[in-house]
């Protein structure tokens, strides 16, 4: 920690104190007075400029143009902390102005309000909470708190803890228990769409098991029509495999030459017809038509011979062209019965490739996916679907059991914050938390003799004090029989306060705490401060008078003259 300032109350320029963490005492020399004393010199002030450096606040509420030096027109305080920069300055007749950084990240507010409760939220405590446990004097509430009766303890308890910090509470455990109540009625409600998304799914799946039955009794229908198809389909291909392959009666080449040698020889015994008809038909005269000179009869017998002849040939031409003939149409008959049947054969063959197509086609209807496939895959899907919905909805039957069982105890957190609420808390957190650091520092202080309980009573807070001289509550003893154990209580209440705030401000302030200690106890607290740094970090104790046993590289020596306030020893250019 580092203390940088100028022209505070009674320091007047600027001056600077580094305080590394571990104890520190301030002591102080005021030559301003008929006499030498430590009283006034400045210690409380500059205990302060912790205080009004971070909350704008000192301990005896100085405010406004009397925090700056008489002297002086305006103040300021630096104060630089591990991750915390923080810097306030005033001048006269005008506001404050505050600015920090916290681990490297500059505020920048609007107004000085925003800004402190910005640094106030980053500390983690108030200014009530500042002074009522890391700054303990002599007149802070917590010393009224000790000698107060039992049943006063708890509302002075209650202000210390802040009562706007137990509306805080008691609204942030409202604010949880609405929004766990909000939670646990969108989980009801996206349970009922999870389980309305399950019917759905089980309205899905038996249909599909109804399509799939369906589907099966159809498809086995139709595999058994393929199956008769496919049969018939290969009969037919079988049979006119046959045909085609059956060869003819005769070769087609020499039907044709057959053909080309009949139609020849009818052609030449038509000829020889039409010849021997001529010579058949042949009219005989005996005698010259001219001159009517007759013929030798030889000759004519000859003729007559040669008719008859040719008539006879004529006879049997006549027959072998009849048969010819008959034999050309026999062949042609034959050449037009082997054209068709070349023709029959082509229409064969198309229709084997079309019987051996449909036949393929039938095949791979039965290989290709079956339609049933698409049905298990939407069953398998219902199935798979259902089984995660229902596995969700347990999860989140649990989630609702959790966030169910969770709001009767926010209930009890939101009562508890409540007036009445946090007298039980007081009466029994606080008790514990207290037994527990009390009695280590008591051991400290005074050792063996002083003991210090805290029992559960209907009168209020007890504070149980045992002495060598008798055991009573605390208030009923006096302030130089009790401060010791006093002190004891106001560390603990010290410890148990921020434990509740959760701060990390390691900081103790002990002004005036002494009181009426004697010079033994002084030097106990003397003793108890460097165990009492290992806890809180950084120790400030004035005190008002210098004791042997303090290091001399702890002390900041305050000095004050003519009205004005210096730091002789522990500033930053001391020797």
């Amino acid at each position: 920690m580092n203390l940088a300032f100028a022209n505070f109350q009674s320091f007047h320029g600027e001056h600077q104190i580094p305080i590394e963490p571990g104890c520190w005492f301030l002591l102080g020399d005021n030559q301003d007075g008929s006499k030498v004393s430590s009283n006034g010199a400045g210690k409380t002030t500059t205990c302060s400029l912790i205080p009004w450096a971070l909350l704008g606040k000192t301990h005896m509420g100085v405010e406004k143009d009397d925090i700056i030096h008489r002297e002086a027109d305006a103040v300021s305080v630096e104060l630089e902390m591990t991750d915390l920069w923080v810097k306030r300055t005033k001048e006269r007749g005008h506001s404050e102005r505050l600015e920090f950084m916290h681990r490297g990240k500059r505020c920048a507010e609007a107004s000085l309000a925003e800004t402190q409760r910005a640094l106030s939220k980053v500390l983690g405590i108030s200014d009530r909470l500042f002074f009522n446990s890391i700054w303990i004097a002599k007149d802070s509430r917590s010393v009224r708190f000790l000698s107060a009766p039992p049943a006063e303890r708890l509302s002075l308890l209650e202000e210390m803890l802040e009562n706007e910090q137990l509306a805080l509470g008691r609204k942030r455990a409202l604010d949880v228990r609405r929004q766990a109540e909000s939670d646990l009625a969108g989980l009801q409600s996206k349970m009922e769409m999870l389980r309305s998304e399950e019917e759905k799914q089980r309205q899905r799946l038996l249909r599909a098991q109804e399509q799939y039955q369906d589907a099966a009794r159809t498809l086995n229908v139709q595999q058994h029509q393929r199956a008769n198809q496919r049969n018939d389909l290969g009969k037919r291909i079988a049979d006119l495999t046959v045909d085609l392959l059956s060869p003819p009666k005769v070769a087609p080449e020499g039907l044709a030459l057959e053909y080309s040698v009949a139609k020849a020889l009818a052609d030449k015994l038509s000829l020889q017809v039409h010849t021997l008809d001529t010579q058949a038909h042949l009219r005989i005269q005996e005698s010259c038509p001219m001159c009517r000179r007759a013929f030798d009869p030889s000759d004519v017998e000859k003729l007559y011979r040669t008719r008859n002849q040719a008539q006879e040939e004529l006879d049997v031409t006549n027959l072998s062209l009849q048969n010819t003939r008959g034999e050309v149409r026999r062949l042609e008959d034959a050449l037009v019965a082997y054209r068709g049947r070349s023709l029959e054969t082509d229409e064969k063959k198309r229709q084997l490739e079309d019987l051996k197509r449909r036949l393929i086609e039938a095949e791979n209807a039965d290989q290709g996916e079956s339609p049933l496939v698409a049905f298990r895959r939407v069953i398998d899907d219902s199935k798979a679907a259902i089984d995660g919905l229902q596995g969700t909805i347990a999860e989140m039957e649990r989630h609702v059991q959790r966030k169910a069982a969770e709001i009767p105890d926010l209930k009890f957190w939101e009562k508890a914050f409540g007036p009445q609420g946090i007298r039980n808390l007081l009466l029994d957190d606080l008790r514990s938390l207290m037994s527990h650091h009390v009695n280590q520092y008591a051991l400290d202080l005074a050792g063996d003799a002083i003991r210090v309980e805290f029992p559960q009573s209907d009168r209020g807070f007890v504070i149980m004090l045992h002495t060598p001289i008798g055991s009573a509550d605390l208030h009923t003893f006096s302030t130089g029989e009790v401060w010791r154990a006093s002190l004891v209580v106001l560390l603990a209440i010290r410890k148990t306060l921020t434990y509740l705030q959760q701060t990390d401000l390691d900081l103790l302030i002990l002004d005036d705490a002494t009181g009426t200690l004697d010079e033994a106890g002084e030097l106990a607290l003397v003793e108890l401060g460097p165990r009492l740094a290992e806890e809180f970090g950084t120790v400030l104790i004035t005190l008002p008078r210098e004791h042997k046993s303090i290091p001399p590289d702890r002390v900041i020596r305050v000095r004050k003259s003519c009205y004005r306030s210096e730091i002789i020893r522990g500033r930053a250019d001391a020797a």
